[in-house]
């Protein structure tokens, strides 16, 4: 009766966890959802405003965050399905949806726009000629379209892993060789955390002392 009843307990702190969680990411997705969606009025109702470079990158930023906060918002409600039919669509469905293809991809996307968006300042400041030079129209649109294709071609791999066996979602489970998880694990933290760190503070440091300095 004891190990029943701690069975039950466990179940049952486990779900009021995971409602919690669930809760917790809907309410930061509405949050996104509604700011990025109020930058995109302003910024966008306003022709002088959309025109400058900087704010491109920033229109950018908020078009990328407010579709990782509907893609948040969704994968939250519906990941609870782990039992797949057979054929293509469910196959698909497991591996781009059940894998959070859409929602990591996003986010190395909102990443290295914010990367993208600190050179941008970085040139405009320090280098005003050279940064009249590189960001002319047809090179911001090359840019941003680019900065689009990062995430999903950098999160190939969460796709390619993940696999239907016996009608169960298996997530990120197909590893061949094994080292490789090891080496896109590394690949992880240095390309979606220790470069665009890096580069975001040389470039704020060198725009401070800029500042302080003139």
């Amino acid at each position: 009766g004891t190990i029943v009843d701690d069975n039950v307990d466990n179940e049952t702190a486990t779900h009021g966890a995971n409602l919690n969680m669930k809760i917790i990411y809907i309410v930061i997705g509405s949050l996104g959802l509604i700011g990025n969606v109020i930058v995109l009025i302003v910024m966008l109702s306003s022709k002088k405003l959309r025109s400058k470079t900087t704010n491109k990158f920033i229109i950018n930023q908020s078009f990328i965050d407010t579709s990782t906060s509907l893609i948040l918002i969704t994968s939250t409600l519906f990941d609870d399905i782990n039992t797949v039919p057979k054929g293509l669509p469910a196959h698909i469905f497991c591996v781009l949806w059940m894998s959070k293809f859409f929602l990591w991809s996003m986010l190395v996307t909102s990443t290295y726009n914010l990367v993208a968006m600190t050179i941008e300042k970085y040139f405009a400041i320090l280098y005003s000629f050279k940064h009249m030079e590189f960001f002319t129209k047809g090179r911001m649109k090359i840019v941003l379209g680019m900065i689009w294709l990062i995430g999903p071609f950098w999160n190939l791999y969460l796709a390619i892993t993940t696999t239907v066996t016996y009608e169960q979602c298996s997530v990120y489970s197909e590893w061949n060789p094994p080292e490789s998880q090891t080496i896109f694990g590394i690949c992880v933290v240095v390309f979606q955390w220790f470069v665009p760190i890096v580069i975001m503070v040389i470039c704020y440091g060198r725009i401070a002392w800029f500042v302080h300095t003139n």
